[in-house]
């Protein structure tokens, strides 16, 4: 999967960024949560024979939410299980700083 594909998902339902939102104009970030943050993690690499025959792309998906937001991570979970992504749920914390929870997928 792409990131550009994976954007498209997530996207649908919830308002997505690949990092932050930095590079949206002002006017066009979210001013509430839910949303989702896309980060490219290093691939992981199939190899033998002194070869690398895959490259197999992995993600973190950040989600963003003003509390604990069942119905947010089901739905976020759902699409994932829709589209045959794996995921594990890597954590959950609350950024008080921010006032938000984050739950973290690696997919």
């Amino acid at each position: 999967m792409t990131p550009e594909e994976l954007y498209t998902l997530l996207s649908a339902k919830f308002p997505t960024c690949y990092y932050d939102f930095s590079e949206v104009k002002e006017a066009d970030r979210p001013k509430n949560p839910p949303y989702c943050a896309i980060l490219e993690d290093p691939p992981r690499s199939i190899k033998g024979d002194d070869k690398t025959y895959h490259l197999h792309p992995e993600y973190t998906v950040e989600l963003y939410t003003s509390r604990a937001d069942y119905i947010s991570e089901s739905t976020l979970e759902e699409i994932f299980d829709a589209n045959d992504i794996y995921f594990e749920k890597a954590g959950k914390v609350y950024l008080r700083e921010e006032k938000k929870m984050q739950i973290i997928y690696k997919i």
